[in-house]
């Protein structure tokens, strides 16, 4: 697969490069390492997400010239970086094929839809990355100091800074050599961990005043209130590993926030520490899932939203302890 796709890069000319919605560390850096390596070999690149970008990626070269609308087409190839199902795209790439050129899938999720016309999907690569490490690779294209940190700061966000299982001898070969061609791993993790404003602290110490366990003390759900992005100076895209702290309470499984977008409307995200699966709770939602992540927009009195989404939790909880049984 990966001949026909540098093929089509080889050939084409102008090339929209995207990822999924609420684009989160791997999504940001895969697609920022192909628009910036396309561009280095000369191709005119549209990088796209109609989504706020996490604030703390924001130093990485290229994400200024990420674009919330897509301009008119025709491309000759669309890129989807770390994308498992098409309606995780943003609604500007274009419907048509005629528009959109060759659709091309560079994905790692397990529950990955293959949503391309070309699909090169490895549930076993550690982040979209490193898929994009391996394509530049079969191009013989020379990974610059720009890409380096881009691929770095993908690998290192979706491990859990080398801390999770998909962390594997290929992906730190891959980080010894992006460090060779003068990445700064305490300088990205610098920016990355612990550079924040403190109006981001301020909102943190509210979200997490309001943590609550259910189901036994296997959920820990958090929540973010438009009252306390107001009395913080906090923004939405300030959010990312919030949930994070309340999954790591012990005897936590399953972890929510979630963000009020409007009255009676939550954007609901859960995270999983591996032992319960999440693929079936964003369609049982009506929202999306993965093995370890899901979410969904649930709407109601916060009660009951919460009352909503422990009981959709619980389902799984009862699925998983029978499969034990």
């Amino acid at each position: 697969m990966f001949d026909l796709v540098v093929e089509v890069i080889r050939r084409g000319r102008r090339f929209l490069v995207t990822m999924h919605r609420d684009p989160d560390g791997d999504a940001l850096g895969a697609s920022l390492a192909l628009a910036c390596a396309l561009r280095e070999m000369g191709k005119e690149v549209v990088h796209y997400n109609p989504d706020p970008l996490p604030f703390n990626f924001r130093f990485l070269s290229g994400v200024n010239e990420i674009t919330r609308t897509v301009p008119v087409g025709p491309f000759d190839a669309t890129i989807a970086c770390d994308t498992p199902r098409m309606d995780w795209l943003g609604e500007g790439v274009p419907k048509s094929s005629e528009k959109r050129g060759v659709l091309i899938n560079l994905d790692h999720h397990k529950s990955s839809q293959e949503i391309g016309d070309l699909n090169v999907v490895d549930p076993d690569a550690a982040s979209a990355g490193v898929l994009v490490y391996r394509l530049l690779k079969e191009m013989g294209h020379e990974i610059s100091l720009n890409v380096a940190w881009a691929i770095y700061a993908s690998i290192l966000t979706d491990t859990g800074s080398f801390r999770y299982d998909s962390t594997d001898t290929e992906c730190m070969r891959i980080c010894a050599e992006l460090i060779d061609a003068g990445v700064s791993p305490w300088q990205l993790s610098s920016n990355i961990y612990e550079t924040q404003p403190a109006s981001r602290l301020k909102l943190l110490s509210k979200v997490l005043s309001t943590l609550e366990l259910a189901q036994g003390g296997r959920l820990a759900i958090l929540t973010v209130t438009r009252r306390m992005l107001e009395e913080t100076g906090g923004s939405l895209d300030m959010l990312d590993g919030f949930v994070n702290h309340a999954r790591s309470v012990e005897g936590v499984e399953i972890a929510l926030i979630l963000v009020e977008q409007s009255e009676n409307k939550y954007h609901a995200s859960f995270r999983s520490r591996g032992n319960v699966e999440l693929f079936s709770l964003g369609k049982r939602l009506n929202g999306r899932g993965t093995a370890h992540g899901a979410s969904a927009c649930l709407t109601g009195r916060l009660s009951e939203v919460k009352q909503r989404a422990a009981h959709a939790v619980g389902g799984l909880f009862e699925v998983a302890d029978a499969a034990v049984a």
